[in-house]
């Protein structure tokens, strides 16, 4: 999560070799709200979404892969039975194209289990995917139900001294 999405995204691009695979822009403005980078040829190594809130160094969620589609239902499945609640899914995003399903692990980060990658990127031209600010619905749960309000605003505090 970070408080000027567009730097972050600029620093990631500029300074460390990432390229820009998705992103969301104002609908009016342009103005980069949210960006979808990576080094390989994933639709996205890291993305970058907005703080809502003063905090800083916050986390909004880490990925895993867990191979397909099919196995996001075991994961609910196991998660129910321990009593785990599940935040959302199994849906697949609109943005990378990937299969999710969302949770709470015990220490309060989101944990989200990707079922298949989505789309791959082997074309060295590769242009851009600009969403809209309206579109983000979309983008976000392509298929299944909108997102929780709680994955617009929730995200791990950061460590404090």
């Amino acid at each position: 999560m970070a408080a000027n999405v567009g730097a972050a995204r600029d620093f990631m691009v500029d300074i460390l070799g990432f390229r820009e695979r998705e992103r969301v822009a104002g609908d009016d403005d342009g103005l980069v709200l949210a960006s979808w980078l990576s080094v390989t040829n994933l639709s996205h190594d890291i993305a970058i979404v907005p703080e809502p809130t003063d905090m800083r160094g916050r986390l909004h969620h880490v990925c895993f892969h867990y191979i397909s589609a099919q196995h996001l239902f075991d994961v609910a499945e196991l998660a129910k039975e321990g009593g785990f609640a599940i935040e959302h899914g199994p849906g697949r995003h609109g943005i990378g194209g990937a299969t999710f399903l969302y949770m709470l692990e015990p220490g309060g980060n989101r944990i989200e289990v990707m079922g298949d990658p989505g789309y791959m990127i082997f074309d060295p031209a590769w242009k851009t995917v600009v969403w809209k600010a309206s579109e983000l619905d979309v983008g976000a749960a392509w298929t299944g139900t909108p997102m929780p309000d709680s994955f617009w605003s929730y995200g791990t505090p950061a460590a404090t001294e």
